[in-house]
């Protein structure tokens, strides 16, 4: 059963791989969880021969993942195998209300949920993730100014009024870090660092297999370190924010006059096809998170760095300075510098993270009944 919840689809011969028992005794097992409806089998071909393909029973619900971000949305809808049926990805306009954001959401998650044949009582539980710090104990935002029409607002109360089902909200970087360490990049270790680099600058933590949140969610917020004490004021009120060295509108402020307007997705290709100016703030970037990211590791000393968003989109440009400032400022050890690589779940991560804790919760609850098992 485990194997199956673990890798979402599998056929009887890769189970018995998988589980060292003999092909017999799986066929055994397969037909009396298919016959107690825990798990649904379809015909398939691989390589070349047919197969009995195994998954988990949709009957045993669905749960939803959304991951807000300062300006676009993504939604996902799995099953308890998580296996993701059907994804969305919307834009947002600047300074979006959270009530309207989150109306909008549940619209497209129910929509979502008629698109796969499903009936809206199959909905289990959703995860939510967004870009700011978030109450642990509340799900409540708990910084002010730093995500405009958010400040102080209940995000799981709002989804739980227009969905009726249990609501986990969490700070979307963290999840991200949850999905890299299950399913991605830091699959294998035991703490690992992930650092988001696009719009914004956010970090999550995951030591010893536990998210790591702090007293009021703030932990892992990286873009609000100060790297200069006389640097200019951040949105979040204190000044010379890594996020204002490395975030988007920085980035691309540095860029020459005449350039033209430009998005992070404009500076990403141009820094790829050569262009020297948005390669070297691009270097300049990776330097200073860095230094950033060498202050993180001194103190908690992860077995991996993932780095994710949209900017780490230029591969060693950015990792390659990034590497080496780390590597100067870390304190040396004979174990060596930590590895450095980039997002294995690319921008799909924190959409997983979110449908993660969301079948977490479904599961704590009993509603997936003998999956867990």
């Amino acid at each position: 059963m485990s194997a199956v919840q673990q890798r979402g689809s599998l056929t009887q011969i890769e189970l018995a791989g998988v589980t060292g028992l003999s092909p017999a005794t799986i066929s055994n097992i397969v037909k009396e969880l298919s016959a107690a409806g825990v798990l649904a089998t379809a015909q398939s071909v691989r390589n070349g021969r047919r197969a009995l393909q195994v998954t988990l029973a949709r009957n045993l619900g669905l749960v939803a993942g959304v991951r807000f971000g300062v300006r676009s949305m993504s939604v996902a809808l799995a099953d308890a195998s998580m296996r993701v049926l059907a994804e969305q990805r919307m834009p947002l306009a600047a300074d979006h209300r959270a009530d309207a954001g989150v109306r909008r959401t549940a619209l497209l998650v129910t929509e979502m949920i008629e698109s796969v044949g499903a009936s809206p009582d199959e909905l289990l539980a959703v995860g939510v993730g967004v870009p700011v710090p978030v109450d642990p104990a509340s799900g409540e935002v708990v910084t002010l100014g730093m995500m405009r029409g958010w400040d102080g607002v209940d995000v799981a109360a709002l989804f739980q009024a227009e969905l009726g089902v249990p609501v986990t909200v969490d700070n979307e970087a963290t999840l991200a870090a949850i999905a890299e360490y299950r399913y991605g990049a830091g699959q294998g270790h035991d703490s690992v660092a992930y650092v988001r680099v696009s719009h914004g600058v956010g970090a999550g933590l995951v030591i010893g297999g536990h998210a790591v949140r702090g007293r009021a969610g703030v932990a892992g917020e990286i873009g609000h370190v100060s790297v200069d004490e006389n640097g200019p004021v951040c949105r979040c009120g204190n000044r010379g924010c890594l996020e204002m060295l490395v975030g988007a509108s920085s980035l691309l402020g540095m860029l020459p006059a005449g350039t033209g307007h430009l998005t992070l997705a404009d500076l990403v290709a141009r820094a790829t096809n050569g262009d020297p100016g948005c390669r070297r703030v691009v270097y300049d970037a990776g330097r200073h998170l860095g230094v950033a990211l060498a202050n993180l590791c001194n103190i908690v000393d992860p077995a991996i760095v993932v780095v994710g968003g949209q900017l780490v989109e230029v591969g060693d440009l950015l990792l390659d300075p990034l590497r080496t400032s780390l590597g100067q400022r870390v304190v040396a050890t004979s174990r060596g510098p930590v590895d450095v690589v980039p997002s294995e779940l690319g921008g799909s991560a924190g959409v997983r993270g979110a449908l993660a804790v969301a079948l977490d919760s479904a599961r704590s609850a009993g509603a997936l009944g003998v999956v867990g098992s």
